[in-house]
């Protein structure tokens, strides 16, 4: 089960609205990384899903820097 779902770019935004009130919607990459940093742990499962065009890799390498 997904419990959070989180998205960024102008397209995804209907994803977001269909998935429903546990969906949130970003178009700033500094905004989505700063709400999902709090979220890492260990206990829990993240999965950044996007095409190279909207460099998913920068908020990845974001959120690997903070673990150090």
């Amino acid at each position: 089960g997904i419990n959070q779902f989180f998205t960024y770019g102008k397209l995804s935004a209907h994803a977001s609205a269909a998935y429903g009130s546990s969906a949130q919607h970003f178009t700033d990459i500094q905004d989505l990384v700063t709400v999902l940093r709090p979220l890492l742990n260990e206990k829990k499962v993240m999965l950044v899903k996007g095409s190279r065009s909207m460099r998913m890799e920068n908020i990845v390498s974001a959120l690997l820097n903070n673990q150090g």
